[in-house]
């Protein structure tokens, strides 16, 4: 038998030697390698666990802040259980207090009137001066509180539409006859002029008449002489209601605001035009409750004119409609007695 000399033994053990070598730097390689992958394990886990510690704090966040809007939530229905519970005290106080002053009220006035009739021969020109003005204090007050609980029922909400089949001729009638009693020396003339094609509407008559009146009643209020005319139209499918007066105008910077409530004008004519400044603030909620639009055109020194339009207030009739006849015109001048505006 053979043996292998010194130089076969060196060589197979350089070989076996770099087999080793090899085997060593794979090993090497495959421990960094799982080296690495433990690492991004590690931080994918530590990532993971940073995103569940943040989530469970959002989470907790969110159920306190459900827990806020709860009580929130809770806390609004309550305060809207109590607001409508004292807007409905306010109108019950508001109508009870309205009859209570309204009653007295309307008895001075009768009396006043009573008296003038059955005793005026018999008093002095200052009682009867007197007496005008008692009376015409307690209508100044009766219309304050009249104004003051209709604002309060559009307000509330309590405020129904009835329509039904009116005529403006006799309302704008009944409108002129109201604002014309005398209160001062000028004459104003009063007219109304209604299309005969606007005469009968189907809306709501007593929203109409209180309309005319209010807006009537504030030009009355604030023209000293010359004419107030109210015209009704019918215009594109549309009632038309104008109110002209030939007052002292209304500034351009007091327009915006002539609507709202207990607005009283211009500083110099609060003294000598007492009212609740809720006369066009009650036009301007009945306009908008018969889905209708208002508008003012104002020059001073000049007049101001109030538009009031209504849509949908004709209706086909089963009737033919006959020939149109001329505008009837109401033609009513006197002395007229202001309103509240």
């Amino acid at each position: 038998m053979q043996h292998p000399s010194d130089a076969e033994r060196i060589f197979a053990l350089e070989e076996q030697n770099r087999g080793l070598r090899a085997e060593v730097r794979r090993l090497r390689d495959e421990v960094a390698r799982e080296h690495r992958m433990a690492s991004y394990a590690l931080n994918r886990y530590e990532a993971h666990a940073t995103q569940l510690k943040s989530a469970r704090q959002q989470n907790r966040e969110l159920y306190r802040l459900a827990a806020n809007m709860v009580r929130v939530k809770q806390a609004a229905e309550q305060k809207a259980d109590e607001a409508t519970e004292h807007a409905q005290q306010k109108g019950t106080l508001l109508a009870n207090f309205s009859h209570e002053i309204r009653a007295p009220l309307n008895g001075m006035i009768g009396y006043c009137d009573l008296l003038s009739r059955e005793e005026g021969s018999r008093l002095t020109q200052t009682g009867l001066q007197d007496l005008h003005a008692i009376r015409r204090n307690a209508a100044m007050l009766l219309e304050l509180i009249n104004d003051i609980l209709d604002i309060s029922k559009i307000e509330s909400g309590r405020v129904d539409i009835v329509k039904e089949w009116v005529d403006l001729a006799r309302i704008a009638e009944e409108c002129l006859a109201a604002v014309r009693k005398p209160v001062r020396n000028e004459v104003i003339a009063l007219r109304a002029q209604v299309s005969s094609s606007a005469r009968k509407v189907y809306s709501d008559g007593l929203k109409l008449r209180q309309i005319m009146l209010n807006l009537l009643s504030n030009a009355v209020k604030f023209t000293e002489s010359g004419e107030i005319i109210l015209h009704i139209s019918a215009v594109d499918g549309a009632l038309v209601i104008q109110v002209r007066d030939t007052g002292p105008g209304i500034p351009p910077e007091e327009l915006d605001r002539i609507f709202e409530k207990f607005c009283r004008g211009r500083e110099a004519n609060v003294q000598r035009h007492i009212g609740s400044g809720l006369g066009l603030a009650i036009v301007r909620e009945l306009t908008c409750l018969l889905q209708g639009e208002i508008d003012v055109e104002s020059e001073v020194g000049t007049g101001t004119t109030f538009t009031v339009r209504v849509p949908q207030v004709f209706q086909e009739r089963a009737e033919a409609s006959g020939t149109l006849n001329p505008p009837t015109v109401i033609e009513k001048p006197s002395s007229a007695q202001p309103q509240t505006s």
